[in-house]
């Protein structure tokens, strides 16, 4: 099996849990014994000329994997001379803006679609009802797979719902997450009973993510517990106008004497970082296709407060594993965040089961067999023109 992945950021690039899923699926599938190359459009720019070198990026990585990143149009044919000779079963795609590109690759390959934004039911929330870039470049994507792949049983009943036509190329596969030993360490000091440090905020700022609500809870859970400071990780990759906004609003909700940083958008492995010294990750989001922030923080034992939304409530078992409580609930949210801060026994119960549940079920060791069995379902397929 000769899977290549055409994916916007591979790390160590990294704008959000994209590159880490994409990461770790194209180290498990290699060490299952298939081959892997990877397309990354790392710090595009469609207007790019004298600036960008001629010629993309090349890398291998320790597993073996050919990688070469793309910054410019010029670089384009180049990609396509690189995926003609690497000769892929199937061509697995990560966004929706890519699909153009992928559909102009000559290879008979089949093409499969990862939903990690679903764009149809965002826009819906947002109340957005004219066609954008993104909105097309999904639709596309939809519209032309062989399969589409979605991480939650949720998501893909609202997409089917949203059309029938859909239910024979949608298909669930569980998204895996690698076991850094730091993440280990981390769980078994917490099963001495061994308390995390801070409040912790870990993704990107928008609406959809809750982050309005957040500075909200924020402000509250600062006065209850002013002796706990706050981490705010993330941002906007790519806008800092944007994240400068926010970043006003954060300081004109928290109190002036508040304990509380704004690191700014991390690597995968400094986020593990901020994991391991965590006392509670709230995570406020309206909605989610599958939520890796929270299985982070799961693997890692940390007591979680969520939003009980589309893509998350198939993840945590509320009271067992976790505290979910309704989106968009700004006191509920913040009394399940005061009650983890207040009861460390309780709440590191929590995360200690909810560590184990992550190792139980969502190891990239544990779900790669059913990504190879896709892959093979897939590649059996005649390819849709």
């Amino acid at each position: 099996m000769r899977i290549l992945h055409i994916t916007r950021d591979y790390p160590p690039a990294s704008k959000g849990g994209i590159s880490t899923a994409v990461r770790g699926l194209a180290r498990a599938t290699v060490r299952a014994g298939g081959a892997v190359a990877i397309i990354s459009f790392d710090g595009w720019r469609p207007r790019g000329g004298e600036q960008v070198a001629a010629l993309p990026t090349r890398s291998r990585s320790p597993e073996g994997m050919a990688i070469i990143r793309a910054e410019a149009p010029s670089h384009l044919e180049a990609l396509r001379r690189f995926a003609l000779d690497f000769q892929p079963t199937v061509v697995h795609v990560h966004s929706g803006m890519l699909w153009d590109f992928a559909s102009t690759l000559a290879l008979r390959a089949p093409r499969m679609f990862s939903v990690h934004v679903a764009q149809t039911l965002l826009n819906r929330w947002r109340g957005l009802t004219e066609e954008t870039h993104s909105s097309r470049g999904y639709r596309a994507a939809v519209a032309g797979a062989d399969q589409i792949v979605v991480a939650d049983e949720g998501v893909r009943l609202a997409l089917v719902s949203d059309d029938e036509t859909l239910r024979d190329r949608v298909q669930t596969l569980k998204r895996g997450i690698e076991d850094p030993a730091r993440a280990r360490a981390a769980v078994a000091r917490r099963a001495t009973g061994e308390l995390g440090g801070a409040i912790l905020y870990v993704g990107r700022f928008a609406d959809v993510k809750g982050t309005r609500e957040l500075i909200a809870v924020l402000g509250e859970l600062v006065n209850r517990h002013p002796e706990v400071p706050v981490r705010i990780v993330g941002g906007i990759p790519g806008s800092p106008k944007k994240a400068k906004r926010w970043r006003r609003r954060f300081e004109e909700a928290l109190p002036p004497t508040a304990d509380w940083t704004m690191t700014g958008w991390l690597s995968a492995e400094e986020v593990s970082r901020e994991l391991v010294d965590a006392r509670v990750l709230l995570v406020p989001s309206h909605m989610e296709t599958f939520g890796l922030v929270a299985l982070e923080g799961m693997l890692h034992g940390v007591p979680l407060v969520t939003s009980d939304c589309l893509g998350l409530r198939t993840l945590i078992e509320s009271g067992v594993s976790g505290v979910q409580v309704p989106a968009g609930d700004i006191a509920a949210m913040v009394g399940a965040s005061s009650r983890v801060l207040s009861s460390p026994k309780w709440s590191n119960g929590l995360g200690l089961t909810a560590a184990a549940r992550a190792r139980d079920a969502y190891l990239w060791e544990h779900v790669i067999q059913s990504w190879l069995r896709a892959y093979e379902g897939v590649a059996s397929r005649t390819h849709r023109p």
